[in-house]
């Protein structure tokens, strides 16, 4: 039983009763009233509301003591308000009432539950359902049906006391934080803190809002901490440790740790210098602060910190060095000693981080057990299977895991987001289309996925100014992401390069939008130089590649750059190896992006940090047309399968190679190439076409080519007089 017993003496006990210990009680004189009662009881009028007055001041009594009741106590109490059922109506009703109260005190939910049913069919009176649904809400088996019955029975509950009122609202608010109705509970607090900004049991359920919820608790700190100044209550200390824990400060963390007052719960006071451990943990710049603080927690007792929380400790700075196994082990450990499905959890997501997917999918099947279709698990299986996907159909396989967290999920946007990832990587149309439908009903609740949808479908389309519209839509929505996409569409609506040069040279030093710009540069932009410096473009992708070191086409474009010099000096050496690096990366994963594959061609058919191999170059073709299937074809790839059909290599086709380069010429990074060999395949090969398209798409190439020496940078100009033949790629 808690040692703080809710209890609610009801208006409607008072009214029409004019003895003597209820007017004592109404002139707040508990002390006489109870005297009175015990007058009543022993004089042996069978006054049986005296019983239930005695019941009541019993029951109320039990909140001021700090230790828990006794047998005899709480039978003393049962036996009044059973004395109660004695007596009329009116008697019968407050001793329902009573015992609702005593048997919500004692947490016997069930009872309680039973009790508040029989009160509402003998005495037609709804007043109980307070307690009705904080027994459903606290029943340690109560399903989402339940959670929602307790809803029902708070929206038909209606009180004069506004105190019962306030604690109803607040009730709702608990009940919809389970549900994770998040909306509806903060719209509930926002407007009871209107009216009672102070109230402390609101401001703490208002703070540990915003933690589950993930929302900005900085508003509502400065009265938290008032509050825990004013009354030391341990609830409100480890909200404020939660709150600096998780937004990483240090010194307020600290502070609270170093004020703890004396008195203070033992174990409370070592959960928070536990949490301060574990920010320490998480600023740890260097491995040897990582390693003192894992000697540090390895030496607490069990006095200081209990055995979940020390293991949970260890196993975050084993983390933060990288000792994968170590930490695997620990987390295992915790599970075995508490069987908490969390720990499993967290050994899910080291393995997917260090690529162990065989051991992360087991576990999950292992946590199905348990867990059954939850979001996360769906979520993580997706992740996984993504990491490991070197085909299309193992990509489509997460996507659909991802599909599945969505819908199960009451649209889980975090699903959602690798779903579209994943759906824009297989250039899955069909499945772009069908997702903007069912997104389309949902523009309310999902602001910008629509129009993000949108931007995919009409780009792939060709109509560039409906997929402009959407993503200028999207921006305004949050998607500033998009802004590099945008630029894109912009070039290709527009013909030339302004966009992307403006977008780059503006973003280039912003962190937030520093991918982004790698990216832009990574997918063709940086044969445009000079859009920017070359050593702030080296700069932004070596730390790119700091902190992503697995990002193949910012790899790739690290290796353009050592190729040509581009912020540093030329090293065919390192180009080469850059590309090897990210050539063996993507064997590790299906990836849509070809470019990889045609620079390292470039380098074995050129020699460029290696031995030259016509062979080598002609199979690292071939093996990216094979991965891609059916996906698009990125124009450095186009440009090689093109050259080599040119070169009559076997298992190139001259009809094949037409249609690859008229789709590159067709996307933003069109190149002069694209219409220099489409003029001379069409020159060597011409029964291909008919003599009138013939002639119709070499006048064509020839005025394309004109026109894209036009839009490319001067520096390019300069690498492409140096062409010698047709190949390509410089």
């Amino acid at each position: 039983m808690r040692k703080t017993v809710e209890t609610v003496v009801c208006l409607w006990y008072n009214i029409g009763m004019n003895k003597d210990y209820v007017i004592a009680f109404n002139k707040g004189n508990k002390e006489l009233a109870y005297e009175l009662c015990e007058r009543a009881i022993q004089s042996g009028e069978e006054d049986y509301s005296a019983y239930c007055m005695r019941g009541m001041l019993r029951l109320e009594c039990l909140s001021t003591q700090p230790e828990p009741p006794t047998e005899e106590q709480l039978f003393a109490i049962r036996l009044d308000f059973i004395n109660g059922f004695k007596g009329d109506r009116q008697d019968i009703a407050r001793a329902h009432y009573g015992m609702i109260m005593l048997l919500h005190a004692m947490e016997d939910f069930d009872d309680c539950i039973e009790q508040c049913q029989k009160f509402e069919q003998e005495c037609g009176n709804k007043v109980c359902r307070y307690f009705y649904a904080s027994s459903l809400l606290r029943k340690p088996d109560s399903d989402e049906n339940a959670l929602n019955q307790a809803l029902f029975l708070l929206e038909s509950y209606s009180v004069k006391d506004p105190d019962m009122s306030f604690a109803a609202e607040l009730l709702k608010v608990r009940i919809l934080a389970k549900l994770r109705q998040g909306e509806r509970a903060f719209a509930i607090c926002n407007r009871l803190l209107k009216i009672q900004p102070q109230n402390e049991e609101l401001v703490w359920l208002y703070g540990h809002l915003c933690l589950d919820f993930d929302r900005n608790i900085a508003p509502i700190l400065p009265t938290l901490q008032k509050i825990y100044e004013a009354t030391h209550g341990v609830e409100f200390a480890m909200l404020l440790g939660e709150a600096y824990c998780r937004s990483g400060n240090k010194e307020m963390l600290s502070a609270l740790v170093e004020g703890l007052p004396q008195g203070f719960p033992d174990d409370a006071a070592a959960f928070l210098r536990s949490q301060l451990l574990e920010v320490c943990v998480e600023q740890a710049e260097k491995d040897e602060q990582a390693e003192e603080l894992l000697q540090k927690i390895e030496a607490l007792t069990e006095e200081e910190v209990t055995f979940e929380r020390k293991g949970y400790l260890q196993a975050r700075v084993l983390i933060k060095l990288k000792r994968w196994e170590q930490a695997v082990s620990v987390y295992r450990l915790l599970y075995e000693k508490t069987q908490n499905p969390d720990y499993l959890y967290q050994t899910v997501l080291i393995d997917i981080e260090r690529k162990a997917i065989a051991e992360a999918l087991s576990t999950m099947d292992e946590l199905e057990k348990i867990l059954p279709g939850t979001v996360a698990l769906l979520y993580q299986r997706g992740r996984a299977l993504k990491r490991a996907s070197k085909t299309r159909e193992e990509l489509r396989q997460a996507a659909r895991c991802f599909y599945q967290g969505f819908i199960s999920g009451d649209y889980d946007e975090a699903c959602l987001g690798e779903y579209t990832h994943c759906i824009d990587v297989l250039d899955d149309i069909p499945a772009i289309e069908e997702l903007s439908v069912l997104l389309k009903k949902q523009k309310k609740r999902l602001v910008g996925w629509y129009d993000l949808t949108c931007v995919f479908l009409y780009e792939r389309k060709k109509n560039y100014q409906k997929a402009i519209h959407h993503c200028l839509r999207a921006i305004k929505k949050g998607f500033g992401s998009l802004r590099y996409r945008l630029a894109r569409l912009l070039d290709t609506q527009e013909q030339t390069l302004t966009y992307s040069a403006q977008y780059v040279r503006s973003n280039i030093d912003n962190p937030d939008e520093r991918r982004n710009v790698a990216f832009y540069l990574a997918h063709g932009y940086s044969k445009h130089f000079p859009v920017i410096e070359g050593e702030r473009a080296l700069a932004l992708c070596e730390k790119e590649r700091e902190e992503f070191p697995e990002y193949t086409c910012n790899l790739t474009l690290l290796a353009n750059f050592y190729r040509w010099g581009v912020g540093c000096e030329a090293d065919e050496q390192k180009a080469f190896a850059l590309y090897q690096k990210a050539y063996e990366l993507i064997q590790q994963q299906f990836m849509s992006c070809s470019c990889t594959y045609a620079r390292l061609s470039m380098c074995y058919e050129k020699g460029i940090g290696c031995e030259r191999s016509r062979a080598q170059a002609v199979s690292l073709v071939k093996e990216a047309f094979m991965r891609m299937e059916n996906g698009s074809v990125g124009t450095e790839a186009a440009l090689l399968y093109a050259y080599y059909a040119y070169e009559r290599e076997e298992g190139f086709d001259a009809e094949k190679a037409l249609g690859y380069l008229q789709e590159s010429q067709e996307h933003y990074d069109a190149e002069p190439m694209v219409y220099r060999l489409t003029q001379a395949i069409l020159e060597k090969f011409p029964e291909v076409l008919s003599l009138r398209e013939r002639k119709k798409r070499i006048s064509w190439a020839k005025k394309g080519y004109i026109h894209a020496m036009k839009v490319t940078e001067e520096r390019s100009k300069k690498h492409f007089a140096q062409y010698t033949g047709l190949y390509p790629l410089y």
